[in-house]
């Protein structure tokens, strides 16, 4: 009766076919069938931007050429699938209406892995539909069944489909691994269509309307391949990462160099030929398969792997895994049984397209790839796809959903893209900027921006889980979560990159591009975001939040030798972008070492709020000596200048080293002092030091 429910006939299988004409592409720039899809959807990319930046700021100038856009979606299983899905539905017009709504629409690329995988591929299997369709007609209720209960109260038959799906994929030929069995429990909380979208594949996103229209960003899944001829069971640090796209699969690095039709995956290099072996259950399951990891530690399992295989993840809470693998042993006996006679048990299996290869000379020799999470090497945020000139992304909003401390909650602490900063070098991808240690930066958790204003690199808009409206940070083995868990992830990750509706930083993303002097910067910024140097010379800019909310005040050292007013202003653009476009005017003034002070004013101009003072207060009574217009020229070195950038009014005023104080009326002031190192903070009218003031800033 139980096998009788069961279809007659399974989808998982591939089928032989008929050869291409070529299994085997030279990775010497962009598909033929990438470059065309990516220039129809640049175009309605461009679009979709412009739309967005005339909304945000009718004065936005969208005449030029406009930035490429990407997403890159980290791993972290059920932790990433959730918060990348409410960053995707803050940045999507259909479904939010915040200040980043639309910024979906402008993109062109979409990278994820392992649990972003999970959401990416559930995504395009749907044909792109909005977040919260999805999390109504499909994710709400199989998450909250859980893995283990892919089909609620009939789970006991998806499990019987399960293993005559996966029987007869060895009927046809090939190997079944663990992989096939995850991928298969995956698809049934993931894919559309029956059994648990078995008939799903990855070469099938290229017949989705939304994928032909162009109407969605580019899928790009990323895996690793482990070389178990250097006696290791993960891949080394510096393995190449292997895209897995709608139109074919393979890897930019130097000792892969080439790509085959996603849809042949499964085929060799004799010859003999199949389709179906891209199901895209077992394409995201690819993604995510750690098991070659922790086999060593868990379960009867371990003894197939020998003593050379150590776990080495350090993922958060593994706990849940351990019984999951349990409990898969327990309801499929004769499957892990028969699994645990190779070492190749750990891996996705593919078939070698490359085999024999010269210019592919990591996996010319293995017949086998043994696919593995593409976040083994330490990379677990997909970096690299946005790294390619021949896409020429400008910039890449990237979600890190990662559990770098090993501990609960589990939030980022910039392992991951540090990681990823130190493969690109090591690969030689020029266009990965420059991104510190966590041994040596603070990675507070708020967005930080990577590259500014060097155009030779792509832009990094780090954006971290962290717990926003929901502690976030859950176990990355997490296999079951309840529908107000689920609903409350999704909404966190909206808040992370909606920000309150603060649309200030994509404001940002986008008005750096009108920055030509490429000017490296850095700004700390203790409330809202970060940007780190690029160069040996930098201009900090620390943002503090003052008593008033109408008046924004900016401390700014330039290290250079000379003054560069034009580039200082350009610089201070970003003051304006920080809060909606709002604040119109700077008040700028340099002193003779070059080094800047700015105030910055939303609609009033601050010096027309106070007069100008000296700072002689000759007869020591606390007051200072005020300094009206028609004494200004009394004062050595007192030039002042107006500069328009964009919409933007700016006045550079060079003290020399003169002292000012610029007193806003009934609201206290602040010392613009020669040679400070920060601001002095004072208190609403009464005059005395903020005793919160900490490390020469006030207090956000």
């Amino acid at each position: 009766m139980l096998f009788s429910a069961v279809s007659a006939t399974s989808k998982y299988a591939p089928t032989p076919a008929a050869c291409p004409s070529s299994l085997v592409r030279i990775a010497d720039g962009l598909s033929t069938d990438e470059s065309s899809w990516r220039t129809a959807r640049k175009y309605l990319a461009d679009d979709s931007l412009r739309t967005w930046l005339k909304a945000t700021n009718p004065d936005f100038n969208t005449s030029g050429e406009l930035p490429t856009l990407g997403l890159s979606i980290s791993g972290g299983a059920y932790r990433a699938m959730l918060t990348g899905a409410g960053v995707i539905q803050a940045l999507d017009s259909r479904d939010s209406s915040v200040g980043t709504s639309g910024l979906y629409q402008a993109l062109t690329y979409t990278s994820a892995l392992s649990g972003g995988s999970w959401l990416l591929s559930s995504l395009a299997d749907h044909d792109f539909p909005t977040v919260s369709s999805l999390l109504s007609s499909q994710w709400s209720s199989a998450l909250n069944n859980g893995l283990l209960a892919p089909n609620g109260i009939l789970t006991i038959l998806a499990y019987a489909q399960i293993l005559f799906d996966i029987k007869d994929k060895e009927s046809a030929g090939f190997t079944s691994t663990l992989t096939d069995l995850w991928a298969r429990l995956l698809s049934y909380q993931l894919l559309s269509g029956s059994n648990g979208g078995v008939a799903s594949t990855l070469s099938g996103i290229q017949s989705k309307s939304n994928f032909v229209s162009h109407n969605a960003p580019y899928p790009i899944i990323t895996a690793l391949n482990a070389d178990l001829s250097t006696d290791a069971c993960v891949p080394e640090t510096n393995a190449s990462v292997w895209e897995m796209t709608p139109f074919e699969t393979g890897s930019w690095g130097a000792d892969v160099n080439a790509f085959t039709p996603s849809k042949y995956l499964g085929s060799s290099a004799n010859g003999s030929c199949f389709t179906g072996y891209d199901n895209l259950g077992f394409v995201l399951g690819t993604s995510s398969h750690i098991f070659n990891d922790l086999a060593a530690i868990y379960s009867s399992l371990a003894p197939t792997l020998d003593t050379f295989c150590t776990a080495s993840l350090g993922m958060a809470d593994t706990s849940d895994l351990g019984e999951a693998i349990s409990a898969l042993e327990a309801i499929f006996p004769s499957l892990t049984k028969d699994l645990a006679k190779a070492v190749d048990a750990f891996y996705a299996l593919y078939p070698n397209p490359f085999h024999g290869l010269k210019s592919a000379p990591a996996v010319s020799s293995q017949d086998t790839l043994h696919m593995v999470d593409g976040g083994e090497s330490g990379q677990t945020s997909p970096i690299f796809p946005h790294l390619l000139p021949a896409r020429n992304v400008k910039l890449v909003i990237v979600n890190d959903n990662n559990g770098d401390d090993a501990t609960l909650p589990a939030y980022p602490n910039g392992t991951a893209i540090y990681n990823s900063y130190l493969a690109a070098a090591s690969a030689g991808l020029t266009r990965m900027p420059v991104v510190p240690s966590p041994s040596t930066y603070d990675y507070t958790g708020k967005p930080i921006f990577f590259g500014c204003n060097d155009p030779s690199v792509t832009t990094l808009v780090w954006l971290p889980n962290r717990a926003d409206t929901y502690e976030s940070g859950i176990a990355t083995f997490t296999v079951q979560t309840s529908k107000a868990i689920t609903a409350a992830m999704i909404d966190n990750g909206k808040a992370i990159m909606s920000r309150d509706d603060n649309s200030c930083c994509c404001r940002f993303m986008l008005d750096q591009y009108h920055y030509t002097s490429g000017v490296p910067i850095k700004v700390t910024q203790h409330h809202s975001i970060q940007l780190y140097p690029v160069g040996p010379k930098s201009l900090e800019l620390a943002y503090e939040s003052p008593h008033s909310a109408d008046i924004l005040f900016y401390k700014v050292t330039l290290q250079f030798a000379n003054k560069q007013p034009d580039r200082i202003l350009q610089a201070l653009v970003i003051g304006r972008l920080m809060y909606g476009g709002k604040p119109t005017k700077y008040v700028v003034f340099l002193d003779s070492y070059g080094r800047l002070y700015a105030c910055l004013s939303s609609g009033i101009d601050p010096c027309e709020v106070g007069p100008y003072r000296s700072s002689d207060d000759e007869d020591d009574d606390g007051d200072y000596e005020e300094v009206d217009e028609a004494q200004k020229d009394e004062y050595s070195g007192w030039q002042e200048c107006w500069k328009v950038f964009g919409d933007v009014a700016v006045k550079v005023v060079d003290l020399g080293a003169l002292e000012d104080v610029i007193e806003d009326e009934g609201k206290g002031h602040y010392d613009i002092l020669d040679n400070v190192v920060g601001w002095k903070c004072f208190g609403y009218a009464e005059g005395k030091e903020d005793p919160s003031f900490e490390n020469g800033f006030c207090p956000g």
